[in-house]
């Protein structure tokens, strides 16, 4: 199959990637998508902001930084999104690595419904930090508040690499800050989506209980919303091969574990 009937054949099997297919008796937005709008900005902003208000995540402070997206970014946001779901299906050495980092099995009934709900919050979300990236700002006051949005960040899960711990995400934002002036994207964007998240989740329990308008609420939500938070932070964290220019860099700020030599394989 060419990579254009990969993805007709993924956005036509709505129950692949959408998780709320099965309840529209709730659904204040209906989530729709084509093939023929993947190369669309605005049938991708579209399709964002339905499927995060479907889910009851669209209003939370960091969803709307989809408004200061470029369109590019957008679309790619989608392109994945339905990139990973093809993955999933199609790749079973790629779906047993998955639901072993999810500690789910396959006979599990849950299984593409846990699948499709992490994807979801990872995929749509992971990339919204670029607007906080892309405005180049390192005040003293924003650095405070991701400070403390890290500290609030739970420890690493299960699923994620070892190689990656709340120290190296201190370290990387700070050679990220020396040496391009920024924030990094990912870092900033998943330990805000927790802080969010979390928030919010708190805010609707407190309002209308853990359930309303067909969605859960509860607290174990915030296991999930830990685990899809360190992938999104540690999806743009770059390792390097011990030839680098920037060896010293990494060096200096503590990155070691992530100058990798030449001809070694990477335990993670």
């Amino acid at each position: 199959m060419t990579l254009e009937e990969l993805y007709a054949e993924a956005i036509g099997n709505e129950k692949l990637w959408n998780y709320y297919s099965d309840d529209y008796a709730y659904a204040k937005t209906r989530i729709e998508f084509a093939y023929s709008k993947l190369n669309s900005y605005s049938d991708c902003k579209k399709f964002i902001d339905a499927y995060l208000h479907r889910g009851g995540k669209g209003d939370i402070p960091y969803a709307k930084n989809i408004e200061e997206l470029l369109p590019s970014r957008v679309k790619h946001i989608v392109s994945c999104f339905f990139l990973g779901s093809i993955f999933y299906i199609k790749c079973l050495r790629i779906r047993k690595s998955i639901e072993s980092s999810l500690q789910i099995t396959r006979t599990s009934e849950s299984t593409s419904g846990n699948f499709s709900y992490l994807w979801f919050l990872t995929c749509l979300f992971h990339d919204l930090g670029y607007a906080v990236e892309d405005h180049k700002r390192t005040s003293k006051k924003e650095n405070d508040m991701y400070n403390d949005y890290l500290k609030e960040l739970p420890s690493r899960p299960y699923g994620i690499p070892t190689l990656y711990n709340k120290k190296t995400l201190k370290s990387y934002s700070l050679l990220r800050a020396c040496q391009h002036s920024c924030y990094d994207h990912g870092i900033v964007g998943g330990i805000s989506l927790f802080h969010d998240l979390c928030i919010y989740r708190r805010r609707m329990v407190e309002s209308f209980g853990e359930k309303h308008d067909g969605l859960y609420w509860g607290k174990e939500l915030e296991k999930h919303f830990g685990f899809v938070s360190w992938v999104i932070a540690c999806h743009n964290i770059w390792m390097i091969n011990e030839h680098s220019t920037d060896v010293a860099a990494y060096k200096f700020f503590g990155l070691n574990n992530l100058i990798i030599k030449v001809g070694c394989q990477v335990c993670v």
